[in-house]
């Protein structure tokens, strides 16, 4: 082997490493945050501390609910569904 590949091999064998120490770390940055969310809460600015932005939580417009709404009951309508099932009596009755 010459001098030039010995320092390829040299230079792939680094590079392989770097990429796996990459890819260690990225692992456990990801067990880190998970962490830190669920101990604080991924809404709680005390995440801030450790590097992370608290989630911004979606918020509807009154025409995004109003065609939710819609959507909702031609759905309930095209299913003919009129509400919570009623009991049934055979079931879960009590014995006198």
């Amino acid at each position: 082997m010459t001098q030039t590949e010995r320092g390829d091999v040299d230079d792939s064998e680094a590079v392989k490493a770097a990429k796996s120490a990459r890819a260690n770390a990225k692992t456990l940055e990801s067990a880190l945050k998970q962490y830190v969310l669920a101990h604080f809460g991924d809404t709680n600015p005390a995440i801030a501390d450790f590097g992370y932005s608290p989630r911004k939580v979606a918020q509807k417009s009154v025409a995004e609910k109003h065609e939710s709404v819609e959507k909702q009951l031609a759905t309930r309508a095209a299913r003919h569904t009129m509400g919570s099932p009623a009991p049934d009596p055979a079931v879960g009755g009590t014995s006198h």
